[in-house]
């Protein structure tokens, strides 16, 4: 059995501390004596305590006491905002209650390294630091969560299966090398962003056409779902749109007015757009 800490729960935190508790609930291989959540505000741990009281028995929540926190815990999240990072990490204590412990870390832009230079060098404490990206899936435990992986090193068995253990409640796990994850990060933030956009776009088509709003979002939604399972089965996309393009029928003249208007360039510049942000932002 394993005894977690989330380091801030913010939204995401939420969702992990969400999906965590209730696959404990349930027949998940997955086996977790006790969660430790932390929040920056004392007004959030009513709050919070008020969301999860049916699981008070295994969930304990504070304000502050990271250390505290990680010195009980097994496995350490560190969820909290990204621009928190060397204040939490410089915390007293926090470095030394980290050694030996499985440190996951959400942090977005925040590589291991950074982590590595409050908390000092893993290696040579027994401490396991890895980096993954749940995305707003998660919340109904459809996450495409991006798992950092380094070239050349390969965490022990067990510690390989309590990382997939926590992680697989949030949805699927998609390996990612660990200097391509801001990248492939950006991408998908830059998917969600534009599904948004997809979404009230064709929902507003279908409603000048006639079609109720309601049933549109019904149909784009189970539409996008289902061609996401084909995706995920490993069914190849070019295909698929072949077995679509019947001669003269609704999909081919949907294609061609979209690619009348440039919609592939468009989006396919948001994507290396943010991409490059992204780089700069580091820099």
């Amino acid at each position: 059995m394993a005894t977690l800490a989330l380091l801030g729960c913010g939204q995401m935190g939420r969702i992990i501390l969400t999906r965590l508790l209730q696959s404990a609930s349930s027949t998940s291989p997955l086996q977790i004596l006790r969660l430790e959540a932390t929040v920056s505000r004392s007004s959030s741990v009513s709050k919070l305590a008020d969301e999860f009281a049916r699981y008070k028995d295994r969930l304990h929540i504070s304000h502050g006491g990271n250390v505290e926190a990680a010195r009980r815990s097994d496995v350490v999240i560190l969820s909290f905002p990204p621009d928190q990072t060397e204040t939490v990490l410089s915390e007293p204590g926090l470095a030394q209650a980290f050694k030996g412990k499985l440190i996951i870390s959400i942090l977005a832009g925040i590589t291991r390294s950074q982590i590595e230079a409050h908390v000092g060098d893993s290696k040579s404490q027994g401490t396991h630091i890895v980096s993954a990206m749940p995305s707003i899936g998660a919340q109904v435990g459809e996450s495409a969560t991006l798992l950092a992986e380094d070239e050349g090193e390969t965490l022990p068995a067990d510690v390989q299966d309590l990382v997939q253990g926590i992680l697989a409640p949030l949805g699927r796990i998609i390996p990612v090398p660990s200097h391509l994850l801001d990248r492939t990060m950006a991408v998908s933030a830059t998917t969600h962003g534009l599904m948004t956009i997809l979404i009230d776009a064709l929902v507003d088509g279908g409603a000048a056409a006639g079609v109720p709003r309601q049933q549109m979002l019904d149909v784009v939604g189970q539409s996008m779902r289902g061609y996401g399972a084909l995706l995920g089965e490993g069914y190849d996309n070019a295909q698929l749109k072949r077995s679509m393009l019947i001669p003269n029928g609704f999909t081919v003249r949907s294609i061609l007015a979209l690619e009348r208007k440039g919609v592939r360039p468009a989006v396919s510049d948001a994507v290396v757009e943010t991409v490059r942000l992204t780089e700069l932002s580091q820099k």
